[in-house]
């Protein structure tokens, strides 16, 4: 009996100690990648919001996460959080269509909406600046409330329209 209890000692003290040596092993490494994660630049963000979309008599609703990593930009889009969502990956000097997105949400053709396109970095300018006033012919209203992470700036709500499609931003979070 003697000879099992100073085994189990010796096991339990060797395992304490090494559970103790291996949690303060992945702290350190968790503290590093946590402080390169917190430093929002023009190269690295992640914006989060709500949208509404109308043209002509249909309005559609949902929610949008854009994560911008350097030059690639992934855009993810959903009616709302029980249904799937669309993804979509972009360089910086692609071209996106607002109708092309619409009619992908909707499940439904804009016959009469003329196919105009901007550059993805346009638009991921006008989500977070407001010194874009009306590039391309599109009017752009900005509100006064903004969030703000280090150098990054996007207003709360932000109203972009042209030729009767109406899009009123509302962005959440912006890390």
């Amino acid at each position: 009996m003697q000879f099992n209890f100073l085994n189990f000692k010796t096991l339990l003290l060797l395992v304490s100690s090494s559970l103790f040596i291996i949690g303060c092993a992945t702290n350190s490494e968790l503290r590093i990648d946590t402080e390169t994660k917190n430093t929002p630049n023009d190269d690295n963000f992640i914006l989060e919001g709500k949208f509404k979309v109308s043209y002509g008599d249909s309005k559609e609703t949902g929610y949008f996460i854009i994560k911008k990593s350097y030059d690639l930009i992934q855009l993810k889009v959903g009616k709302n959080y029980l249904l799937p969502e669309s993804e979509f990956f972009f360089y910086e000097n692609e071209l996106i269509s607002i109708k092309d997105l619409v009619e992908e949400l909707t499940d439904r053709k804009l016959n009469n909406y003329p196919a105009v396109k901007m550059p993805i970095s346009l638009f991921v300018q006008i989500l977070t600046r407001s010194d874009i006033l009306e590039p391309l012919g599109w009017k752009i209203q900005y509100k006064d409330d903004s969030l703000i992470k280090n150098d990054l700036k996007a207003h709360k709500n932000i109203k972009i329209s042209k030729d009767g499609l109406y899009l009123e931003i509302i962005n959440k979070r912006l890390y």
